[in-house]
């Protein structure tokens, strides 16, 4: 049994957040980490009725996202937005008992500058994009999220 499934394995209920991408994100990554099953025709905004085994009989406790840190008094774990994670106290590389893994699926949950197809190409949007995706925004980035974010274009 990984050390995960050891810890949780004490956990009666878990806390996520209950609104459709972070809820569902949060889904997914206690399917990740082996918690739970989730349908695969579920995409990518599954519910709890989209469980399909729930071999530790985890208590999902959906609230809102500015909730799950402050959670903790109250449910065994919690599926904790790092940047709501910070702004708790914690330190989510440090503190974390599982972190989201960084890969292809993580994709769709990419913050990004859009811009109305008709804009794209022009020069404002172009030069908003280069002022942003520089080394100074990336370090502003790594700090306020105390390492557990990073930008996408490095």
């Amino acid at each position: 049994m990984n050390l995960i499934k050891q810890l949780i394995k004490i956990c009666r209920s878990s806390a996520i957040p209950n609104d459709p991408s972070n809820g569902g994100r949060a889904l997914r990554l206690l399917e990740t980490a082996d918690l739970i099953t989730l349908d695969p025709q579920a995409g990518l905004a599954p519910t709890v009725d989209d469980i399909t085994a729930n071999p530790l009989n985890l208590i999902i406790e959906e609230l809102d996202s500015s909730q799950t840190a402050r959670a903790l008094e109250d449910v065994d774990a919690s599926v904790i937005n790092s940047g709501m994670a910070v702004d708790a106290g914690f330190f989510p590389s440090e503190d974390a008992i599982f972190l989201e893994p960084v890969t292809e699926e993580s994709v769709p949950y990419y913050n990004v500058i859009a811009a109305h197809p008709d804009n794209v190409d022009k020069d404002t949007f172009k030069t908003i994009v280069a002022y942003y995706q520089t080394d100074a925004t990336a370090a502003v980035i790594k700090e306020a999220s105390k390492g557990s974010q990073f930008p996408i274009w490095e």
